[in-house]
């Protein structure tokens, strides 16, 4: 029996039009089979939302760069569906969506452990350290 194997390519010089995949940032969906979530800062609660409620996935994800601390989380369920069913994932959510929205504010919630997997952030081509 073939094992599924899921896949995920970052690749800033992705074509706008994509068929298949499930995309983050500014993408057209060709076709029925592809999710596209443009918006950011909405887009882990978009893309969680439609996991549990059973929402059928390509098995590719693609994007162009990683914005937000909220597409990064988006990645590691999509790679370990699994976690998709973690009691505390509910909770992880809604902390990298604070610190998407927020910044810095939105840090106070996020366990002190975690602090530092959120600590690097590019703004405008500058890269700050907060903690």
């Amino acid at each position: 029996m073939d094992e599924l194997r899921f896949e995920v390519i970052i690749d800033p010089s992705l074509e706008p039009e994509v068929e298949g995949v499930v995309a983050f940032g500014q993408f057209v969906a060709k076709g029925e089979l592809s999710a596209v979530y443009a918006d950011s800062r909405t887009a882990l609660t978009e893309f969680y939302v439609d996991l549990l409620q059973g929402r059928p996935f390509p098995l590719k994800l693609v994007t162009r760069d990683i914005q937000t601390v909220g597409q990064l989380v988006a990645m590691a369920v999509f790679l370990r569906r699994e976690l998709a069913i973690h009691p505390a994932l509910p909770g992880l959510i809604a902390a990298a969506n604070l610190v998407d929205q927020l910044g810095l504010v939105g840090l106070a919630p996020v366990d002190r452990d975690l602090g530092p997997l959120t600590c690097r952030r590019t703004w405008a081509g500058k890269s700050s350290r907060y903690a």
